[in-house]
């Protein structure tokens, strides 16, 4: 163990061992302090799943309460990305609000459910790493003892890695729709252009059937307008969206070029 490393390596200096040796011995410490550490982590992370610090609370669902514009825009404002990446809990709340949408789209009901399932999961997966960003909580997967888990997940909560993904994909979807909407797309022809570009292509035949018979239940766009800003007058409602669009396009840009980048997505 590591402590028997330690008693060897003091061994060696007590009788004046070479520097070659020194510094193997050395370098052999270290990486089995590293690989203690970080099975003490995994076993924290995957098996206790608990902040040491106590519980964060429940997911921030409260930012996708209230008039859909007016909880995006109070999430987007509060994202500030790191050198680290993007923090969790503002990328989560700004999912939580995007989510919010499918409130207005009642024929998409399976899609939320199935967003919120996996924002909920990468909530309480970052209460047991309080202040890791998305990348840090997925590195940690893709590098350390849990990297198989990443692609044969066995636990209730399977991975990060596989939560965000999937949450990702249908948040390029609201993205794309919301994109078309404000270039003058119906909101039926806007949901089924976003989902012909993000979505369709992961799902099997009898899944696209589905999600084409609940397209057809889009609302008129001034039932959209109406259900989404709550009292706004159309014109200012469209103003909103169009200056929030850019902003949602800025968080879900880069987290997907970070899923790109580690393998976990494909181009």
């Amino acid at each position: 163990g590591a402590g028997r490393q330690a008693e060897q390596l003091s061994a060696v200096l007590r009788r004046g061992g070479s520097g070659m040796m020194h510094s193997m011995l050395m370098g052999t410490l270290a990486r089995r302090l590293t690989l203690l550490v970080a099975a003490s982590c995994w076993y924290a992370y995957h098996q206790i799943g608990v902040n040491v610090n106590g519980s964060a609370g429940p997911p921030p669902r409260g930012w996708g309460h209230g008039p859909f514009l007016d909880g995006l825009h109070s999430a987007l404002a509060e994202v500030k990305v790191s050198r680290t990446g993007m923090p969790t809990p503002e990328y989560l709340r700004v999912a939580y609000a995007l989510i919010s949408i499918f409130d207005s789209l009642p024929g998409l009901v399976a899609v939320k459910s199935d967003m919120i399932g996996n924002a909920d999961k990468i909530w309480r997966r970052q209460n047991s790493l309080p202040g890791a960003t998305l990348q840090q909580l997925c590195a940690f997967e893709l590098e350390g003892p849990a990297r198989e888990e990443v692609l044969y997940p066995r636990g209730r909560d399977g991975t990060v890695c596989t939560s965000l993904l999937w949450l990702q994909r249908a948040l390029r979807l609201v993205e794309t729709m919301l994109s078309e909407f404000v270039r003058g797309q119906p909101v039926r022809d806007s949901v089924a252009i976003a989902y012909g570009r993000t979505l369709k292509r992961h799902h099997n035949f009898m899944m696209r059937g589905a999600f084409g018979v609940a397209i057809n239940a889009a609302p008129s766009r001034k039932e959209f307008l109406r259900r989404i800003s709550a009292g706004m007058s159309e014109e200012r409602a469209m103003r909103v969206l169009a200056k929030l669009t850019p902003e949602m396009s800025k968080v879900t840009e880069h987290v997907h070029s970070f899923l790109v980048q580690a393998g976990v997505e494909a181009r």
